[in-house]
């Protein structure tokens, strides 16, 4: 997932669409798979044999299976990143909202430490 940085300071990430982690992950399975594919996967085998279209429809079960492991580990590797971007974002906010506390009270023992005009 490809990292970035706000205006703010804090880290961000792109979340890609469906489609595009679809055909990431399946296109390291199986290109036939992949979603400009998929309509037309009768019309790229036009003359296969009954027992080749078995073959290729267990290659194709074969392949989502290894496909759901895949969307798995995705998963579990963008809720490790969202967490990332959770916490440097409440830290990022934590340290802005502490800078905009010092500057308070400095501005308050300005003004207590000023002769008051009467």
């Amino acid at each position: 997932m490809p990292n970035t940085t706000t205006a703010a300071g804090a880290a961000s990430f792109a979340i890609p669409s469906g489609t595009d982690v679809y055909d990431a992950l399946m296109g390291d399975i199986d290109l036939d798979l992949v979603s400009v594919n998929l309509p037309r996967l009768d019309a790229m085998y036009p003359n296969e044999t009954p027992a080749e279209h078995d073959a290729r429809m267990k290659r194709y079960a074969a392949a989502f299976e290894k496909y759901a492991i895949a969307f798995n580990n995705w998963t579990a590797n963008f809720q490790i990143a969202l967490a990332a971007v959770r916490h440097e974002t409440l830290k990022l906010a934590e340290k802005n909202s502490r800078n905009e506390e010092e500057k308070t009270l400095s501005t308050l023992e300005i003004q207590f430490d000023s002769p008051s005009a009467t």
